[in-house]
């Protein structure tokens, strides 16, 4: 039997783990900090973060100048804020809702959007007309995995071999 708890962030998720009141947590990326107190199931899907920008528009994502003149827009508190500040890139827009940096790709106010791949292109869907104006970059990708605690591990050894054998039966 097992049961799936939502928690607000992964530091509420490692403390429960550490506690021994969870076993796994999940979608996750490796870092060292995790690799400590639990082990990493194999990828079970791989996020693309990517630039949306208008087909029509020449943006040169590459250029010095996009960095600090382009106006970006992304959602506040993620990954892919993060990633644009750690690298220098001027935020324009920080929103709660993808819709709205949706809106304001479609309506030039923004250059760009750098954005989960799969959250862009599903709140894309409501806007079936102007979809094909869309055109996307992948900068990176990102595994996310399983992570299951040591001592999880310790009294199922067999478990995580099992799980990864049966994700690559889905791929």
């Amino acid at each position: 039997n097992y049961e799936f708890e939502l928690v607000a962030n992964y530091g509420i998720a490692i403390t429960e783990l550490r506690r021994g009141n969870i076993d796994a947590f999940f979608l996750a990326t490796q870092n060292q900090y995790r690799d400590r107190i639990a082990k990493i199931s194999d990828a079970v899907l791989i996020n693309n973060w990517s630039w949306f920008y208008k087909d029509k528009n020449q943006v040169d994502l590459s250029a010095p100048q996009f960095k600090t003149q382009a106006k970006i827009g992304t959602l506040l508190n993620t990954n892919t804020q993060v990633w644009l500040q750690d690298n220098n890139y001027a935020i324009t827009t920080l929103s709660n809702d993808v819709e709205t940096l949706v809106e304001m790709l479609l309506a030039d106010r923004l250059d760009a959007v750098f954005l989960s791949e799969n959250v862009f292109l599903h709140a894309l869907t409501n806007h079936a007309n102007e979809n094909t104006q869309i055109a996307s970059k992948t900068e990176a990708s990102r595994d996310f995995s399983v992570y299951f605690s040591n001592d999880f591990i310790a009294e199922h050894r067999w478990f995580l071999d099992a799980f990864n054998s049966e994700l690559a039966k889905l791929k």
